[in-house]
């Protein structure tokens, strides 16, 4: 895996990424679109071994493995947050299930609350997600690109801007959303702690990313972290369709979750 004809150490940089959650920087003598390669934690130590024995062989020094990682909260407060929900969603928790399971009354409860406070970020995701589930997707859509264009740093903004462009294939906009990076600290400079739905809702968005890029090995890394944190998800059930390919499958879940009728918690769940 690491030794390929005609490349050695340092013959590139790229990104090795870790269960989707640690992005790990090295000299990449690996074969793989983009610099790209999905590893399980097994295969990032044997491929760390390998670059040591690499730097004693060759007499060069190879540049360090590092490990980028965060913390998962499911409570308040979120560290780090600039974007704290307004204080209806706080005295209203209910809010979050009308999203889905009562979305006229949500959306009736939304623009009431926006009159006293005008494009909060929050409230216009929420108003995102209920324009989703009542298929209004044009009004979504035009919330989506508002959002992100009076809160480019919000990441539920940049996540639902992210949709838009998965529904249109406009894929080579997306990386520009997340300045180039896949990892939420990266994503997010500053911040270790992540609240639960920012971990499910960047997961998914980036494992349909890669499923449209026909990089099944990346979407599975991040399908990784979200089977580990909610065994429930839409995207974490095995499928039992005959005669699917593994990738049509991921795409078909991936579908469910961010524009089908199933429940997402992208946002929903959303504290900031």
């Amino acid at each position: 895996m690491v030794d390929q004809p005609g490349k050695g150490p340092g013959a590139g940089a790229g990104t090795v990424w870790v269960d989707g959650v640690a992005s790990w920087t090295v000299p990449l003598p690996i074969e793989a679109p983009d610099g790209e390669v999905a590893l399980t934690r097994q295969e990032a130590e044997s491929l760390t071994a390998r670059l040591y024995e690499m730097e004693e062989e060759t007499g060069r020094p190879v540049q360090r493995i590092r490990q980028v990682t965060y913390e998962i909260v499911y409570g308040q407060p979120v560290p780090g947050t600039d974007y704290p929900p307004p204080p209806p969603v706080l005295e209203h928790p209910e809010i979050r299930e009308q999203l889905t399971e009562e979305p006229e009354l949500a959306r009736l409860r939304l623009n009431t609350w926006l009159l006293r406070y005008p494009d909060h970020p929050v409230l216009v995701h929420f108003l995102v997600k209920v324009h989703r589930v009542l298929g209004d997707q044009a009004t979504a859509d035009r919330l989506a690109e508002q959002n992100h264009g009076r809160h480019p740093r919000y990441l539920f903004a940049r996540l639902d801007l992210a949709q838009v462009y998965l529904a249109r294939n406009q894929l080579d906009r997306i990386p520009a959303l997340f300045d180039g990076k896949f990892s939420l600290p990266q994503v997010c400079p500053g911040r270790t702690v992540f609240h639960v739905s920012e971990h499910l809702g960047f997961s998914s968005v980036m494992a349909e990313y890669f499923l449209a890029r026909n990089q099944p090995n990346l979407a599975e890394a991040y399908l990784r972290n979200i089977r580990e944190v909610d065994p429930e998800h839409p995207l974490a059930q095995p499928q039992t369709i005959a005669g699917v390919s593994f990738l049509a499958r991921l795409k078909r879940a991936a579908h469910r979750w961010t524009v089908g009728g199933e429940r997402a918690r992208t946002g929903t769940d959303d504290r900031g």
